[in-house]
């Protein structure tokens, strides 16, 4: 069923998109109210009707999920199924199906690579506002359920394949903090050739920031808008729920589009 597939695959951290039917005239395909669910990677599941029109939808379903915005496809019955164009009505024709899709997308998130003190910190402020969180260590002593009693998923494998044991999304806002600096720079320049992601911030002094920036740029690889490192807000205090505190206040601030301000100023 269409609905099992688009869950499973919000899950996975995809995008999709609904297509539905929302009106038809004389010898339609489908009935008001059928869907078709089209993901970010072009899996399909459901129907509004085969041929022409579902290859138009999985068209439009590309721009729908680039711009964020819903759309709305008219098709007309003529020699076969086409797009209503500019100037012509859909009662001139014997058939007609109108479609409506909107964009599934996945809830906002927090990726944590590295399972230390302040990724347990961290886990437990984004379950008390509500933000989904997942955390990736190489480590198995430490990226155990009992220490993520919350995560919607722990995932310990070796850092160098990244993209091989998860799926991130427009969704996911990344924070790397592993326990060594070549770790951290080899899931960095990761993450910035998966891109585009909203959010890449690394934990670090401003001297390592400095090295692995160097050495990204050396192999093409610039910082953009999205890298946050050192990250977090200069909150103040030292310790790891200190650290977690400022780097989810800057996540929140980048998710919710908020200003690092006082709220009485």
């Amino acid at each position: 069923m269409w609905l099992d597939s688009a869950q499973e695959w919000m899950q996975q951290g995809e995008a999709c998109v609904l297509a539905t039917v929302i009106a038809t005239a004389g010898p339609a395909p489908r009935k008001p109210g059928a869907k078709l669910v089209v993901s970010a990677s072009g899996r399909t599941e459901g129907s509004v009707g085969g041929g022409a029109i579902e290859h138009r939808c999985r068209e439009e379903a590309a721009r729908v999920l680039a711009s964020s915005e819903p759309s709305t496809l008219g098709f007309v019955l003529d020699a076969d199924w086409r797009d209503l164009r500019a100037g012509e009505s859909l009662e001139a024709f014997p058939g007609s199906v109108t479609v409506f899709l909107e964009p599934l997308l996945p809830a906002k998130e927090v990726v944590a690579f590295g399972a230390g003190h302040i990724a347990e910190h961290l886990a437990r402020l984004c379950e008390a506002v509500g933000v989904g969180f997942r955390v990736y260590d190489s480590r198995p002593e430490l990226a155990r359920r009992e220490r993520f009693p919350h995560a919607r998923e722990i995932v310990c494998a070796d850092y160098t394949e990244l993209a091989s044991h998860l799926r991130l999304s427009s969704a996911s806002h990344c924070i790397v903090l592993t326990h060594a600096h070549d770790c951290d720079e080899q899931v960095l320049e990761q993450l910035l050739r998966l891109g585009p992601l909203p959010y890449v911030g690394m934990v670090g002094s401003a001297r390592k920031v400095k090295g692995i920036r160097e050495r990204l740029a050396a192999k093409g690889i610039e910082f953009g808008p999205e890298v946050h490192a050192p990250a977090g807000l200069a909150l103040g205090g030292s310790l790891p729920g200190d650290i977690a505190l400022s780097i989810l206040a800057e996540i929140k601030l980048v998710m919710e589009g908020g200003r690092p301000g006082h709220m009485a100023g």
